[in-house]
């Protein structure tokens, strides 16, 4: 995997015996940023018909993943973030018809980052929508790119 900063790249990630990605890494993108989609398409694409990456949609904030139902709206929105503050949280769970908004974060403590989003987003808009995973160790210690498997033990789950 590309490290911080470098250039563009694909990378492909297996998920299971058939199924598998490819990620474009933009060069102002993290590695951890592409690690972190991979990990979210692991997690969702199953359950989630119609799951695209970076699709191109008609608000100001674009989302990472997003099914999106026969019209072309976003039935869920996942946003990936590391290191980047919560800032246009409110605007999707305010403003994007998703019946599910997801937020995807690393970070060693899940309560502060609840509560960075307590603080950004008011109870309104996040309740019964808002749901925030959070990996406690890096995604690259544990991802592997020939077989993406998310363990259950890896991340920690608020539903708001």
């Amino acid at each position: 995997m590309a490290q911080e900063g470098e250039t563009e790249g694909r990378f492909r990630f297996r998920l299971g015996r058939r199924d598998q990605i490819v990620l474009y890494k933009h060069k102002d993108e993290t590695a951890s940023h592409v690690l972190l989609k991979a990990a979210a398409y692991a997690l969702y694409f199953r359950e989630c018909e119609n799951l695209q990456l970076n699709p191109r949609l008609d608000y100001k904030v674009q989302p990472d993943l997003a099914a999106l139902d026969l019209e072309g709206q976003p039935r869920l929105w996942i946003q990936c973030i590391n290191g980047r503050d919560v800032i246009d949280l409110e605007y999707i769970c305010k403003h994007v018809p998703a019946e599910a908004v997801i937020l995807l974060a690393e970070e060693e403590d899940t309560e502060a980052l609840v509560a960075r989003v307590k603080r950004r987003v008011h109870f309104k808009y996040a309740a019964a929508k808002l749901r925030v995973i959070n990996f406690h160790e890096p995604v690259a210690d544990w991802l592997d790119p020939e077989n993406v498997e998310v363990p259950t033990s890896a991340y920690d789950v608020v539903d708001f």
